[in-house]
């Protein structure tokens, strides 16, 4: 009987590791056995582009917490003060504006999204006939 050993090579190692769903992960990327190399997330609010700050800078210092320091009861306490503060109103504004790319889509008949067509469509209008670039970012904050 002939038995052949087999040798694998780990290229990165993940530890600990958040597995939300499908495509949507965040843990800690090892490359080296001495340190952690950085804190790597995909698919989450902290590398997505469609949400407020305030949102990333909760998930990625939640994600901080429980990742690296391993401390759920600061994580949890630290995101109740978020919300605490945000019903308060002690944040910025500046942390709640949104920014959406809006293409124009030729010809003008075909809609465009509700927040492009607010900034839009006053442009559209004679006399200015101005079109803003492809790929414009419209900023808008968070109201009620």
């Amino acid at each position: 009987m002939n038995i052949r050993c087999q040798h694998f090579h780990a290229l990165q190692v993940y530890f600990p590791y958040l597995l939300i769903n499908k495509k949507r992960y965040a843990g800690l990327l090892w490359t080296n056995p001495d340190a952690h190399d950085k804190m790597d997330s995909k698919g989450i609010e902290t590398v997505r582009r469609d949400n407020c700050l305030l949102v990333k800078n909760v998930i990625t210092t939640s994600l901080e917490k429980l990742l690296i320091q391993r401390d759920v009861e600061g994580a949890k306490e630290y995101v109740k003060n978020s919300i605490a503060d945000l019903l308060m109103n002690r944040l910025d504004l500046s942390l709640l504006v949104i920014t959406k790319v809006c293409t124009l889509m030729l010809p003008p008949c075909k809609l465009l999204p509700p927040a492009c067509y607010h900034v839009v469509h006053p442009l559209m209008l004679p006399p200015c006939k101005l079109l803003p670039p492809a790929c414009y970012h419209v900023v808008h904050p968070l109201m009620q």
